[in-house]
């Protein structure tokens, strides 16, 4: 439905105000609205303008130039108004707005949770209205008027409360490039003599200038008396920055040392790739590469790479799907705990390269065993571990095509993980 049909105007008082557009030339003209048991009166121009002949009329007072052709459901008198002493219009006791409602209106919204007077049962100052519509008065408020009609919302109790007193100030603050600016007291809301000091904090790379507006200079920190309203501007010097983008191929995340993500030119960064447990890291992808972890990054220009989870539960005679040099490949690990030696036993049946590493289990590798090219059959590889820690690791074998002399490209990959006493 669209934000502008079928809505509800009723129970107004309209006095020397403006000409009411109903329509419009837009894409969003106001449809369908219900006008009723409203008081215009004495407009500055003409009442209405722009009808859209979709209008619906009930019980309305007009006194004045409607600007557009007389509907059933408007009655043109003087509804009898005065200024009471507040200067707001009232209705007097000969007023024909009294008992005159008329029915017809929607019936107005009931949200749960707001304090809303759907059923009209009060007039604008809070006076109970008659339950039977015939009974209510035309307009805003009730005759006899016991409480005077003013508004709610003046100039005086409305906005915030320091520009009500003119004894509490306000510091305004802005920055200019990379930074922030810390108040001390803080707040940026004052009494009148307050001493201010004002602290300009660079971000990475940024260098603080100067202070514009009511404080200048190179001074930091400064301070600054609150005699008056202040504005105060900082800025800073930001050289261009670079953006390092990681994606994320599985549960884990990555840091980076310094940290930001954004980087000035030729800046040397590095990224440590932490898997989630129950998960290693496996490669990075993307303009970064490789399987060292952590990898360092000579950012000169925008960065964009991904950082590849593994799960550790793959089983030892599982073959990862994709590329697949080796043909089969199974791999075991024994004695599972071991204490200061390891043995893999692995089997192929067509001749590969293949590469051995131990990992840590956040990802970090602590050792390579062994790479090479493997011929057809059952092989047996003994590892002195007794340099490593007590703890979980895993060990990956990694599978390329035997002419790959690089060990480089498309590959299969077993990951098993063992315990070391």
């Amino acid at each position: 439905m669209d934000p502008l049909d079928s809505i509800a105007i009723a129970y107004n008082t309209f006095v020397n105000s403006a000409r009411v557009r109903l329509g419009s030339p837009g894409s969003y003209a106001p449809a369908h609205i219900t006008l009723a048991n409203n008081i215009f009166s004495d407009p500055d121009n003409t009442l209405f303008s722009e009808g859209t002949g979709t209008e619906t009329w009930s019980g309305n007072i007009a006194h004045g130039t409607l600007g557009i052709t007389k509907p059933e459901g408007i009655r043109i008198a003087d509804p009898g108004l005065e200024l009471n002493s507040e200067g707001y219009s009232q209705l007097l006791a000969t007023s024909t707005a009294i008992d005159s409602a008329q029915p017809g209106t929607p019936d107005l919204p009931d949200y749960p949770g707001l304090d809303i007077d759907f059923e009209v049962a009060y007039d604008l100052m809070k006076q109970q209205r008659p339950e039977d519509t015939s009974m209510k008065d035309i307009g805003c408020s009730e005759f006899p008027n016991e409480v005077m009609v003013k508004p709610h919302a003046t100039a005086e109790n409305t906005g915030p409360f320091y520009l009500q007193d003119a004894d509490i100030l306000v510091l305004e603050t802005a920055i200019v490039g990379g930074g922030s600016i810390l108040l001390d007291p803080p707040g940026g809301i004052y009494d009148s003599g307050t001493e201010v000091l004002l602290t300009a904090t660079p971000s990475n790379y940024s260098t603080f200038l100067n202070w514009s507006g009511d404080l200048t200079g190179q001074s930091n920190p400064d301070t600054l008396i609150m005699d008056s309203n202040k504005k105060v501007t900082a800025h800073f010097d930001t050289p261009p920055l670079h953006k390092v983008i990681v994606y994320l191929m599985g549960p884990g995340f990555v840091e980076a040392d310094p940290p930001g993500w954004f980087y000035p030119d030729s800046t040397k960064i590095t990224l440590t790739a932490v898997p989630d447990s129950g998960y290693l890291f496996s490669h990075w992808s993307g303009q970064l590469s490789g399987t060292e972890n952590p990898i360092d990054v000579l950012v000169t220009d925008y960065v964009v790479g991904s950082a590849n989870f593994t799960d550790v539960s793959v089983s030892t005679e599982e073959i990862l799907s994709g590329f697949s040099p080796a043909g089969t490949f199974s791999q075991a690990l024994f004695p599972v705990p071991a204490e200061n030696n390891l043995h893999i036993e692995f089997n192929s049946n067509r001749q590969c390269r293949a590469g051995f590493s131990i990992y840590s289990v956040s990802g970090s590798l602590v050792k390579k065993v062994s790479e090479g090219i493997m011929e057809p059959g059952k092989h047996r590889l003994e590892v002195d571990i007794s340099d490593l820690k007590a703890g979980t690791y895993a060990m990956r074998a990694r599978i390329f095509d035997p002419l790959n002399e690089q060990g480089t490209g498309a590959y299969d990959q077993i990951t098993k993980m063992f315990l070391k006493q």
